[in-house]
């Protein structure tokens, strides 16, 4: 968001951006608070997709505002809240413990179900503040806050239309899931920057020092493993639901002097 400009640079770039970027860089160049000018925009919109009950809407809003004759700030902030399309149609019923109500395995005439429509549904809320400062004319430093939290329902993964349920019985049509289970996931991303630049005469002398910390949680169904390699265990054997919880947790801290 606030983007002021892409810079695709091609071939290897290790010099300036590490060893990560031997294929060459894509640089997203954020736009700059503006010092001694004061000026903001919101927008919004919304939108319908195929296969979905709900609405998908977003909005954005930047606002920047002097804070002195050499310093500004500039703030931005979005929110997308995507409906979901992919209906779950069998999923257990479960008791207030989370163990399925009657746990018996799927083909099991007892074994109770529910389901959850527009089950994928997505929201994304996204935030920064950037404050440059200019305490000499050979001097200019650039704070930048950024976070961004990501959170889902469900997969958007669908079964063929067409294909056998043999919970619910029937097929599945379109946009139907056959997880017995819901999968949410959430992600959280926060990064911290300094940018120092200083005109020495004969050269100029740029200092670079940032921080992220990157989180994430997922929840999968993987009863349909054993489904496929283990069909007699599947069908019959107690309460079998397979969760599989998936977290990740990803921390940096970089310095870098340039002259």
């Amino acid at each position: 968001k606030d983007v002021d400009r892409v810079e695709v640079l091609r071939g290897p770039q290790g010099t300036l951006y590490g060893r990560g970027s031997l294929g060459g860089t894509v640089r997203y160049i954020l736009r700059d608070p503006v010092i001694g000018e004061t000026s903001g925009s919101v927008t919004g919109g919304v939108s319908f997709t195929n296969g979905s009950g709900g609405t998908n809407w977003n909005t954005d809003g930047t606002i920047n505002f002097p804070l002195g004759e050499n310093l500004a700030l500039r703030a931005n902030y979005s929110h997308i809240d995507n409906a979901g399309v992919v209906d779950y149609v069998n999923l257990y019923k479960l008791d207030a413990n989370g163990i399925p109500v009657a746990p018996q395995g799927l083909l099991n005439p007892a074994t109770e179900y529910t389901s959850k429509q527009d089950a994928d549904w997505s929201k994304i809320d996204y935030g920064r503040l950037a404050m440059p400062w200019s305490p000499t004319g050979s001097a200019r430093l650039v704070l930048n806050l950024v976070h961004q939290k990501d959170s889902t329902g469900g997969r958007s993964q669908i079964v063929p239309p067409g294909t056998v349920n043999y919970a619910t019985g029937g097929t599945y049509g379109e946009y139907q899931q056959g997880a017995v289970m819901l999968e949410p996931s959430g992600r959280e991303v926060s990064l911290a920057s300094l940018e120092a630049t200083f005109d020495l005469g004969f050269a100029s002398l740029t200092s670079s020092t940032s921080y992220t910390d990157h989180t994430g949680t997922s929840t999968n169904d993987n009863s349909g493993l054993y489904a496929q390699g283990f069909p007699f265990l599947y069908y019959f054997y107690p309460r079998m639901m397979a969760q599989k919880y998936r977290d990740y947790s990803d921390r940096s801290f970089a310095q870098e002097l340039r002259l």
